[in-house]
């Protein structure tokens, strides 16, 4: 069975292109990413993301942040990620 079958089967591989998107995150990812971008609170804000284990949370995570980084440069928000299990 070739790898990228495997990719498709592990609940522990979150994805980071968009084209890979076959569970319809990515139009929701894409919405809350410009949602960040138009808030200007003075003293910054916090966004969490909430879901079970396998839920589709870091996938999430990174469609945001791959489309934050397709809006100019002076739109984007600086961000950071924080993950209490280690790196992402």
């Amino acid at each position: 069975m070739p790898e990228q079958n495997f990719k498709i089967l592990s609940s522990d591989s979150s994805l980071n292109d968009p084209k890979e998107d076959r569970l319809g995150y990515y139009p929701f990812a894409k919405n809350v990413a410009e949602s960040i971008c138009k808030m200007a609170p003075n003293d910054g804000f916090v966004i969490a993301i909430y879901g079970q284990w396998g839920s589709g949370k870091s996938t999430l995570l990174n469609f945001i942040t791959y489309r934050i980084k397709q809006l100019p440069e002076d739109s984007q928000p600086i961000f950071v990620r924080f993950n209490p299990w280690g790196t992402i």
